[in-house]
């Protein structure tokens, strides 16, 4: 009896999930004057957001929510650094080694590099490398951008959960990236070899989407595979429609920047790793 009510709630909460997700999607990308203006209003008022860097300063102007909330910066708004860079503003959650292909989660929790991708063959690519784990507020910039030049390999959506991300979440929930949707672009780059760029689902995020692909729009996993994609560092590789986080994979090729620590903020170009020599 335990287990099937634990099966139901576990169902129940996973349905509540999608279906506020699904409508906060609907109420984000409403083009309706009153509707749009109204969230762009609420958010202004509730978070701290810098419009003086966006290449459309007057919050307003914007067809949508969800077109002010992936706005674009001006040129030059984040300076890109030598090395590998950050591919998003955001808060480092953790960073650090890939040890026996387990990845750190927070607070002793570690969770399966396999599982995370999706992609048993990678594993290996990634013994003795390294990862980074950045979550995206609210408040920041809602692109994602290229950490380094590299030719994409595969693209893999993986259907799931849509658990909040914030740090007391990943601090209580195990394997919460491996459980919740998301998104892996692989790409193969001259100088480190491959590397991952994992982009997870969360409650309220209303939708994941690729300059290469659009708005992904599956129900079941799906990997799709190319041959002639490339990407210059710092290009845009994507965007989230609400909060969520960017977990990086590297192999040994590369070392992190010993500067990072968890928990402070990182803005997009900023450096995070070197080239092993």
């Amino acid at each position: 009896m335990k287990k099937l009510l634990k099966i139901f709630f576990n169902n129940y909460e996973a349905s509540c999930q999608h279906l506020s997700t699904k409508l906060a999607g609907a109420l984000a990308s409403s083009t309706n004057t009153k509707v749009k203006n109204f969230l762009i209003s609420y958010f202004i008022k509730r978070f701290v957001t810098n419009m003086s860097e966006a290449e459309i300063s007057n919050p307003f102007a914007y067809p949508s929510f969800n077109a002010l909330f992936t706005r674009q910066l001006k040129a030059g708004a984040r300076p890109i650094a030598d090395g590998i860079v950050s591919p998003v503003d955001g808060t480092i959650s953790a960073l650090g080694k890939i040890t026996d292909g387990k990845i750190f989660q927070a607070k002793g929790k570690h969770y399966s590099l396999a599982g995370l991708l999706a992609n048993q063959d990678l594993v290996k690519k990634y013994k003795n490398g390294s990862f980074i784990t950045i979550y995206l507020a609210p408040t920041d910039y809602h692109r994602i951008h290229m950490p380094t030049a590299g030719k994409l390999d595969s693209m893999c959506y993986i259907p799931g959960r849509l658990h909040s991300v914030r740090a007391e979440k990943i601090a209580t929930i195990t394997n919460i990236f491996t459980i919740n949707e998301r998104l892996v672009c692989n790409f193969n780059s001259l100088d480190i070899g491959s590397f991952s760029v994992v982009n997870v689902g969360a409650q309220l995020v209303s939708g994941l989407e690729t300059v290469w692909h659009g708005a992904i729009k599956e129900r079941a996993q799906k990997t799709w595979h190319y041959s002639n994609k490339e990407l210059a560092k710092a290009d845009e590789l994507g965007r989230f429609n609400f909060g969520s986080t960017v977990i990086l994979c590297f192999g040994e090729e590369i070392k992190l920047n010993d500067s990072l620590i968890a928990g402070s903020k990182i803005m997009l170009g900023s450096n995070i790793a070197q080239i092993i020599s």
